[in-house]
Order: structure tokens, then C-alpha cells, then sequence
């Protein structure tokens, strides 16, 4: 429904850098983003980190009692919320006393900031000088299901990751298309949905909407992405909608098709092909590297489960329970090595455990 070019970002990133500094945040402290995936949420996520702070983007279908944990866990001293998503954290401000402020866009509720004005107000903050190493983002891995682990990633793994994934892999070039069907909570819609085409100067698309199949066909036939990427299940609901009602196929004109952020069940690779008109290349990744490490073309007549290759500057193993090499059909534990690896689990510390 909208468009914003580079210098409309570049002007609402640096005015919500400048609206949160007014506020008192500060290098290092910890900004949280409960928002819907919009153009305005990327600004917020993308002017915590012009003014040297970290971002903290979290579920927009997070459950108080999750938000309240995520929220504590990380110290966030501002949330930057969605109107409509607030009243999740009215319930549980009493219970965080580090945060500080609470900034609504299209606020409900007399007496709520509105951020609009608040950044319409405020003067465009100048990009904070950063080390590689500073801290960038802290975000809430899904794959803890018993306690709260924010990973850390600083500025450099951002870049490493995108180099690795969107350069190396994708080939990604500036002009290009990216249509990313997952969150900007989750490493996986983050990077390629929004960091990754920013940094090759290309355009990326934000769906606001949960991914139902009509919305993400009218959205496909619309911005008619150069890449594709969502989840196995995204592929399963799209086929089988796509098969109901006689469609065409709607991937016939990208150039890649990325699957990522769950596995890939066999059966479904070549129901993909037909339905959807491309051939989706598999790959593993996971929010410690904030990208796939593992990538390839699941070819007919490739290993059944096997989800790809190392991309380019990552490292991995298979080790027993000793830290020895297994061999080939052994089962052991997969160790990856990379340049875009979090500095550490964020342990409500300033130093990572």
C-alpha cells in the first residue's frame, strides 16, 4: 500500500534516532520494537541502532506473560509498540522496572507518547560512531522453549552475515526484489527481509498481515520478487491453496526460492515444483549466525533430509559426544563456525555469557 524511497528512510530512521535519544537512551541500552512489520517498524528497528543503542525486536504475538519475560530479561529502558498491541503491555509494565518510556505509533488511549509526533518533532540524529564489535541487536531465539535467551549480535555480524548469505549465495544486487515471508522478530525475516537487501541497496517488501495465501499471491503478482523466502510451512499453505483453486503457479518468474526457518519435510519438494512453478533450494540456519549456514537445491536425487552446503566463510563439523569427527552415516552434533556468530547470550549483564 506504500513506498518509501532510500532518502524517506534515511530521514525517518534518523528522526526516530533523534526522538529516542531525547528520551535519554543511550549507547548499549536496550530499545524493544512490539510492532507489526510496517515501514515504520523498520525505521524504529534501524534509528535504535543509528544512535549506537541495540534493538530488541520481539513477537508481535507474544503472550503478556512472554513479553513480560523478554522485556525483563533484556532491561529494555523503551518499548516502541503498535497502538493496537499496547494493552499486552499495560498489563505487565508494573512488573519492568527498567523500562522507562513506552512509544506508541497510532496510539488508543489518551495521556500514550505518540511516536509520530514525537519524531516529527525531533531533530535528525547523526549516526553514532561504532566499533565492529558494539553491540547492534539482541534478539529471542525460539529455540529455547524453557527460558528467556536473548543472542547478541554486534555491527560486524550483521555485515558478515549479509556478505555470506545475500552476496556470496543469493548474489543479491541493488535494484533487485526480496519478498521475505517471515517476521521481523526472527533472525531469518530480519536479515533477509530488511538488513540484507538495505545493504545491497535493493528493495524489500513488508507484509504487516499474518501470511494468508490470498494476501501473499496478491502481494507476489504485485511486487513480482527476484527472491522468495519463507518458511516449509508458508510453501505447504501456498501449494495447497494454489492446487484448491486452480491457479497458476506464482514463483514461475523469481530467481530463487529459499526455504528456511524449519526443516523441510521431503514430500513437499516436489508438490512445491508443481504448485508454485520453482525449485526451492533448502536451507539451516539459526539466530547464532542471524542467517542460514547450511544452503542448497533439494534435487530429486539428493539425500532425503539433507538441507545443503556451508555457505561461503562458514565452518562446520559433525562430532561425537568426545569431540571427535564422526563418519559418514554417523550420527553426531553439528558445530558451525562463522564470522556472523553472536558474541555471546545476553545475560542481563553488559558482557555476554
Amino acid at each position: 500500500d506504500r513506498a518509501w524511497t532510500y532518502r524517506v528512510l534515511t530521514d525517518q530512521v534518523a528522526r526516530m534516532g533523534g526522538a529516542l535519544a531525547a528520551l535519554g537512551v543511550g549507547k548499549g541500552e536496550r530499545v524493544a520494537i512490539l510492532m507489526r512489520d510496517t515501514l515504520e517498524a523498520a525505521a524504529t528497528i534501524l534509528g535504535v541502532i543509528r544512535i549506537g543503542a541495540v534493538a530488541v525486536p520481539l513477537s508481535e504475538l507474544a503472550r503478556p506473560d512472554d513479553l513480560r519475560e523478554s522485556l525483563g530479561h533484556a532491561g529494555a529502558v523503551v518499548a516502541v509498540v503498535d497502538g493496537e498491541l499496547e494493552p499486552a503491555l499495560d498489563a505487565i509494565r508494573g512488573h519492568l522496572p527498567a523500562l522507562r518510556d513506552v512509544v506508541c505509533f497510532h496510539p488508543r488511549a489518551a495521556g500514550e507518547r505518540d511516536a509520530q509526533a514525537l519524531c516529527a518533532a525531533a531533530t535528525p540524529a547523526a549516526a553514532m560512531a561504532v566499533a565492529p564489535g558494539d553491540p547492534a541487536l539482541l534478539l529471542y531465539s525460539a529455540g529455547f522453549a524453557d527460558e528467556a535467551h536473548g543472542v547478541r549480535h554486534d555491527h560486524a555480524s550483521v555485515v558478515a552475515a549479509s556478505e555470506s548469505f545475500a552476496v556470496n549465495y543469493l548474489g543479491l544486487t541493488a535494484g533487485q526484489r526480496v519478498f521475505a515471508v517471515a517476521r521481523l522478530s526472527s533472525a531469518f525475516g530480519l536479515g533477509a527481509g530488511l538488513l540484507f537487501p538495505l545493504l545491497a541497496g535493493a528493495r524489500a517488501l513488508l507484509l504487516p498481515v499474518q501470511p494468508h495465501s490470498r494476501t501473499l499471491l496478491a502481494a507476489i503478482a504485485a511486487f513480482a520478487p527476484d527472491y522468495f523466502l519463507t518458511t516449509p510451512s508458508i510453501y505447504g499453505q501456498l501449494a495447497r491453496d494454489v492446487v484448491a483453486t486452480g491457479a497458476p503457479p506464482p514463483l514461475t518468474g523469481v530467481k530463487r526460492a529459499i526455504a528456511g526457518g524449519e526443516g523441510m519435510p521431503d514430500k513437499l519438494i516436489p508438490r512445491i515444483r508443481a504448485a508454485l512453478g520453482a525449485d526451492v533450494e533448502v536451507g539451516y540456519g539459526i539466530t547464532e549466525v542471524l542467517q542460514l549456514a547450511l544452503a542448497g537445491i533439494a534435487a530429486d536425487d539428493a539425500r532425503p533430509g539433507a538441507c545443503g552446503r556451508p555457505l561461503a566463510g562458514i565452518e562446520t563439523r559433525v562430532v561425537d559426544d568426545d569431540g571427535r569427527s564422526v563418519g559418514p552415516d554417523e550420527i553426531g552434533t553439528l558445530q558451525v563456525r562463522a564470522p556472523s556468530m553472536c558474541t555471546g547470550y545476553w545475560t542481563g549483564l553488559d558482557t555476554p555469557a
